[in-house]
């Protein structure tokens, strides 16, 4: 009996450790994953923090050698960061500068920043450096389930060769620039399904793209919802917005919902959809790298077949309604053109198909 004391004692020691939450206003909960340092807390590991209210207000960043300040600064690979619903309170942002954020991300590669809510700072989450560095970077990463609110600045700001990073279901409302921003030739992103109120300047600003803007609301922006530059290669769908610079949903002007709750007329004309840095968009069906590969499906380079035998217009045609048909079996030869949709990594088999089906 004394044994099997001893050893559910131990299993639950065991679990309390494993299921650990971090109380930054409690170092005896810090794993080697995270530490203060002056006032910042730096993580380069996995955190789940415990849920509950802390009102924070940034400290200087001591590892930076411009006037920056953060309350978290995430800097390594792999590492998912879960707020687990615990809310940062900035307090008054009037005397702060413009380079203050509630969590900041340098260098890094493959992070996930969850379930956090964030109120009153300047800028919610930063991802990149505002002055340019591309060693500081941020790729790859994920920014999901996050609720921010009053900041004076940007919710979501993404910066400097910060390239495929992905923005999802996230409520952003109040604030003083920009919901959602891109900026610096970080593109090849990611925006799905977030909600954006109330903007004093744009609802999300990506420039440089190109972007794959899928099911999300942009309204009550002062300037614009949606500000693009316009790239050839972007892919949005069944987004709800008005005021747009440069963006137009896929066979819509603008956005094919308005913020009033309408579907707006759609255009003569279908766009052709690419896949974005290898992503695959959930709606469309997608021709993958790996489809080409099959025996039926010719490489091409530079206009000749390579290593493989010349198919005539006919062969070809039916070998990629032949995969169309596998990933959708509600097409049919009448919504062929429009479902088609080619990686743009490969630019001679996309002029192929397109003289092919034009015909």
């Amino acid at each position: 009996m004394k044994k099997i004391s001893i050893i559910l004692c131990l299993v639950v020691f065991m679990m309390s450790i494993i299921n650990a939450c971090v109380d930054l206003e409690n170092p005896s909960t810090f794993t080697n994953n995270i530490e203060e340092i002056e006032g910042m807390f730096l993580v380069t590991g996995d955190i789940e923090l415990c849920e509950k209210t802390y009102e924070i207000s940034p400290s200087k960043n001591p590892l930076s050698e411009h006037n920056e300040s953060t309350v978290i600064l995430i800097v390594g690979d792999n590492i998912e960061f879960n707020c687990n619903g615990a809310h940062f309170e900035g307090g008054n942002t009037n005397n702060e500068n413009a380079y203050s954020r509630a969590i900041d991300i340098w260098s890094s590669d493959n992070v996930t920043v969850r379930n956090c809510e964030i109120e009153n700072y300047v800028i919610g989450i930063h991802a990149g450096d505002s002055w340019g560095s591309k060693s500081k970077a941020v790729t790859n990463s994920h920014f999901v389930n996050n609720k921010i609110y009053d900041v004076r600045s940007a919710g979501i700001d993404i910066v400097y060769y910060s390239t495929g990073n992905t923005v999802r279901n996230n409520e952003i409302y109040d604030v003083g620039q920009f919901c959602i921003s891109f900026f610096g030739q970080s593109n090849n992103g990611e925006v799905r399904n977030n909600f954006c109120d109330d903007s004093k300047d744009i609802g999300l600003r990506a420039l440089d793209g190109p972007f794959e803007i899928v099911n999300n609301i942009f309204c009550d922006a002062k300037n614009y919802n949606i500000f693009t530059f316009g790239h050839r290669d972007s892919y949005g769908q069944s987004n709800t917005c008005d005021d747009t610079e440069k963006w137009n949903d896929n066979g819509f002007n603008a956005c094919k919902f308005s913020c009033d709750g309408n579907t707006n007329n759609p255009t003569s004309t279908q766009q052709v959809p690419t896949v974005n840095n290898g992503k695959k968009d959930k709606d469309p069906v997608i021709i993958t790298p790996e489809d080409r590969k099959l025996p039926n499906v010719p490489s091409v380079s530079n206009g000749k077949p390579k290593g493989q035998r010349v198919m005539d217009k006919e062969q070809i045609r039916n070998a990629v309604w032949e995969i169309l048909k596998t990933k959708n079996k509600h097409l049919n030869n009448n919504n062929l053109n429009e479902n088609l949709v080619i990686n743009k990594t490969n630019r001679n088999v996309q002029k192929v198909l397109e003289r092919i089906f034009a015909n």
